[in-house]
Order: C-alpha cells, then sequence, then structure tokens
C-alpha cells in the first residue's frame, strides 16, 4: 500500500507525491506550472484538477493500492513552495 496525502486549503488541493514514485509512472515534464515541488525533499504537491490524475491513475494500473490521507489547513504551507517550472535537468543545466 502506497500512502499519499492530498493537502487541502479553503480553495483548492494538491497531492503531495515524492519525486521518485513520480518519475516511475509518468516523465516529470507532464507536470504542470500549477503544482508546486520542493527541491529538499523532491517531492510534488500536484494540482488536484489536472496533474494528481497523471499518478494515480497509472500507479493503480501498475498494481499499486492507494491510500490518500486529505490534511485540511486553512492556509497551507502548499502555497509558500515554488511553483514546478518544468524539468530539473534543465533547471540544473542553466545554473
Amino acid at each position: 500500500m502506497l500512502m499519499m496525502i492530498f493537502h487541502t486549503d479553503p480553495g483548492h488541493g494538491w497531492l503531495q507525491v515524492p519525486g521518485a514514485v513520480l518519475r516511475e509512472v509518468i516523465s516529470e515534464d507532464r507536470v504542470s506550472g500549477f503544482s508546486y515541488y520542493d527541491k529538499e525533499t523532491d517531492t510534488f504537491f500536484l494540482e488536484e484538477d489536472c496533474d494528481a490524475a497523471l499518478v494515480t491513475r497509472p500507479l493503480r494500473d501498475a498494481g499499486y493500492e492507494l491510500r490518500i490521507e486529505e490534511s485540511y489547513e486553512d492556509e497551507t504551507f502548499v502555497r509558500k513552495l515554488p511553483r514546478w517550472e518544468g524539468r530539473l535537468a534543465d533547471k540544473e543545466g542553466q545554473q
């Protein structure tokens, strides 16, 4: 069983996904700019409307049983993270 946290605030929600898990099932360049990324922990926070299903469907298709717990905060920390802007390799090559 794979446990994930779905972070919500009064306006939106994001599925917390470790980078290694995301990269098992999709290319990170499919993630939109509506999602957030914590580089220190290599963790994606996938926007609920566009990006979360990019990971959950393939994981279920691959036989993973997902357990998703919700974490609600009026002012979630997710909004303070940097937005995802594209592939890590591209960003690192520019520095």
